[in-house]
């Protein structure tokens, strides 16, 4: 999970705040939807807003999720500002869909999730990862585990109401860090190298970005800080 920049709104989102009964599914066309997608695969280098899985701007490759869902605050449902990019999460045309296999917005419903993981809100030292590839959320130092409330809230949504720890998201995730180790062509990494490849994945004048990009630059800033 990265933090995302908005760009400006499609149009089409003013027209519909006008209309005090309109609704997403129901009302947008088919072509508004695209639109949507496709600047919502430009602002997100293509990448799901909470796994960081690959996205295309189909409606078979990927979904238009609001970060508050439409039966929580109906006033956002047509606000840029909570329109993301999200992966399909295990959900299959035709089939029904294992909710112990869902993650992402497939996975989180209608549940309310944390604002403090609203990518276009995220700030830095929300959450990081561990060498096994899980996500994990950042707590209050100064606080005991057990007394952290908010850090368990925060994991809570990250397990539970997004399941971003899937055990096919954390092996993807490490088969992302040993492609890029492989690519690379050597194990012994110099300081150099290492701060190559973090320019590399956060140049700005990328259109796609990495698959999994936040844990290969956690990744990779560990190997920074172990070679300084």
């Amino acid at each position: 999970m990265q933090r995302i920049t908005k760009g400006t709104e499609p149009a089409f989102l003013a027209k519909y705040r006008l209309q005090p009964d309109a609704d997403w599914d129901q009302d947008v066309r088919r072509d508004e939807k695209q639109e949507a997608r496709e600047l919502l695969c430009t602002e997100q280098g293509s990448l799901c807003c909470f796994c960081e899985g690959r996205i295309e701007p189909q409606p078979d490759k990927m979904k238009v999720a609001h970060f508050v869902p439409q039966t929580v605050d109906k006033s956002l449902m047509f606000s840029w500002n909570n329109l993301l990019g999200a992966c399909k999460g295990g959900e299959k045309f035709g089939e029904k869909t294992n909710q112990k296999d869902c993650h992402c917005d497939t996975k989180q419903g209608e549940d309310k999730l944390d604002s403090r993981l609203n990518p276009v809100q995220l700030a830095p030292n929300t959450i990081c990862f561990n060498g096994r590839g899980e996500i994990k959320a950042v707590g209050n130092p100064a606080l005991p585990p057990e007394r952290d409330l908010q850090k368990q809230q925060l994991q809570t949504d990250l397990d539970v109401k997004l399941n971003l720890n899937l055990k096919q998201l954390v092996g993807n995730r490490i088969a992302a860090k040993d492609a890029m180790i492989v690519a690379m062509g050597r194990q012994d990494w110099t300081l150099s190298d290492v701060q190559r490849k973090i320019r590399e994945l956060t140049a700005p004048a990328a259109t796609k970005r990495v698959n999994y990009q936040s844990y290969l630059l956690w990744w990779l800033e560990r190997k920074r800080k172990s070679l300084s």
